[in-house]
């Protein structure tokens, strides 16, 4: 329960620096919330694994009752058969699991291997098929970590998207909260003192899973933007970076010889290729770049520009981010810094 706490004043903290709604305080609010967001991602993960262990102890006894017994794998229940087909993680996935922020998202937003009690058939166990989060959610998770470190080392940020970027994190906080406790429930020691969280949410001990859907009922009243706003702030948002973006390929085009990159589309070419030679500590020449494929090109990007209205008809806040996030991802993040 205590890693939960963490988590609510981490949110209640965040809310007050997104009420205030001065750049300095919303960067502060950014860092809380994609720590609370990592603090829950670890729990589910640590929560994850230990089935994870659990189920690779049975497939390992499975195999041998069935390596003793030839023959007898027509005989095993349906349940010892789906945890046979358990795709589980061995070690070295584990320790990718524990180092990157993006294999722990990626995990948690696909099925996962363990069985729950059927409500038809106590006795009967299930394969529970319910993600931590949803794959979209993921997505849009993944790139506002990147934009806290963009916000956090670099101080560049767009104040309106600063706004919107945080309250996009806490909704998706909030969401996960509620995910986590309908996967686990919580364990308690006879010292804990939870008065504070009970008085101010007025819920009492065992949380239940109605206490925590108001404690993010409480938690998610009076932020100060609706909808419409964010759908609007994050067009405008994008529009702009695409501005930008336009201006940086001109530079490129400017001060590469022509030959290298007689016209923007080349330069977006050139500079996709730059940022994957520098990933993988390679030289940028002409002649590997010749044979460079590049993931965009600029009419993907005349495109975008173009689909920038549906971003007003997105259902939900998360799909409109998510729809911004490819916007991103063919900007400044993809083609480097100039």
């Amino acid at each position: 329960m205590e890693h939960r706490r963490y988590v609510i004043i981490q949110l209640e903290e965040a809310k007050r620096f997104i009420q205030t709604n001065r750049v300095p305080y919303l960067r502060l609010a950014l860092l809380l919330l994609d720590n609370a967001s990592e603090i829950q991602m670890y729990r589910a993960v640590e929560h994850e694994l230990d089935y994870n262990d659990l189920y690779k102890r049975m497939q390992d006894n499975i195999l041998q009752i069935l390596k003793d017994h030839p023959g007898s794998e027509h005989d095993l229940p349906e349940t010892l058969r789906d945890i046979l087909q358990m795709k589980l993680l061995n070690e070295k996935d584990k320790k990718k699991l524990d180092k990157y922020f993006d294999q722990k998202l990626q995990y948690l937003g696909h099925v996962l291997p363990h069985l729950n009690v059927s409500h038809e058939d106590e006795n009967l166990p299930k394969t529970d098929k319910t993600p931590y989060l949803d794959e979209s959610v993921a997505d849009v998770l993944s790139h506002l970590h990147n934009y806290r470190n963009e916000a956090y080392h670099r101080a560049k940020v767009r104040p309106k998207t600063l706004l919107t970027a945080a309250l996009i994190l806490f909704e998706i906080n909030c969401d996960f909260f509620l995910s986590l406790s309908k996967h686990y429930g919580l364990s308690y020691s006879s010292a804990d003192d939870y008065s504070d969280l009970e008085q101010r949410y007025g819920i009492s001990k065992p949380f239940r899973q109605e206490d925590h859907e108001r404690i993010v009922s409480v938690l998610k009243a009076n932020l100060p933007i609706d909808d419409q706003t964010i759908k609007t702030t994050l067009a405008e948002h994008l529009d702009s970076r695409l501005i930008d973006l336009d201006a940086s390929l001109e530079f490129i085009r400017e001060n590469l010889t022509s030959a290298t990159a007689p016209d923007k589309q080349t330069a977006l070419e050139y500079s996709q290729f730059y940022v994957i030679s520098k990933a993988i500590k390679q030289s940028a020449d002409v002649d590997e770049f010749k044979k460079f494929k590049a993931e965009y090109t600029y009419n993907d990007l005349e495109i975008l520009r173009a689909n920038i209205p549906m971003i007003h008809r997105a259902p939900t806040r998360i799909e409109t981010f998510r729809f911004c996030n490819l916007g991103e991802e063919t900007g400044e993040n993809r083609t480097g810094r100039f």
